[in-house]
């Protein structure tokens, strides 16, 4: 598995997170699920 992550400015927030199991390249089409959460818990 390999990761990729991109923060806010302030470093405070992870704005985008992918993650790959299959080999191919960042921004290959594929599964995508979107989860959204309050930062005041995460």
């Amino acid at each position: 598995m390999v990761s990729r992550a991109e923060f806010s400015p302030d470093g405070r927030y992870r704005t985008v997170l992918e993650r790959r199991w299959d080999g191919l390249p960042f921004g290959s089409p594929g599964v995508c699920a979107w989860i959204m959460m309050n930062p005041s818990i995460s």
